[in-house]
């Protein structure tokens, strides 16, 4: 396999990506630096869900360029953290596998998204139940009555 030269380092490379070795990616391009606010400023591009961009888009529009495939799953990881922090926040940051991530538009895609978070959440609070082998109220206890 031929090596490249890194145009950051100059170290010879055969996982180059965009002229940058796996060094200096790690080094220069660093998910964990794009902030909520960054966040907050491309997803206000994206507002209703026909406008809605995946994670992967997310990714390159906050960094200003593509991140290279081994970071990619970190920065994911990160971009999805970043979003529970807007939701926490208040923001109504919404996503559907279908439509990705965006700001809504109306009041029915922001019910439709706290929709489908009550699903999943249900849906893992089901499988914890049946895992312990208690109804979901039993998990902590929420509709026992003193007898």
């Amino acid at each position: 396999m031929a090596h490249s030269v890194c145009d950051t380092c100059g170290h010879p490379d055969s996982t180059m990506v965009e002229g940058m070795c796996g060094g200096c990616r790690r080094r220069y391009v660093q998910p964990e630096l794009i902030t909520a606010d960054r966040l907050l400023q491309v997803l206000a591009w994206h507002v209703g869900a026909s406008n809605g961009v995946p994670v992967n888009g997310l990714m390159d529009l906050c960094q200003g360029q593509v991140i290279a495939e081994p970071d990619r799953a970190a920065a994911a990881r990160h971009i999805r953290r970043l979003v529970e922090e807007l939701r926490e926040q208040g923001h109504h940051v919404c996503a559907h596998p279908s439509t990705g991530y965006f700001i809504a538009e109306t009041a029915q895609e922001l019910e439709d998204t706290c929709t489908f978070l009550y699903a999943r959440a249900l849906s893992s609070l089901t499988k914890i139940a049946a895992m312990k082998r208690v109804s979901v109220p039993d998990l902590r206890g929420q509709l026992r009555l003193q007898t």
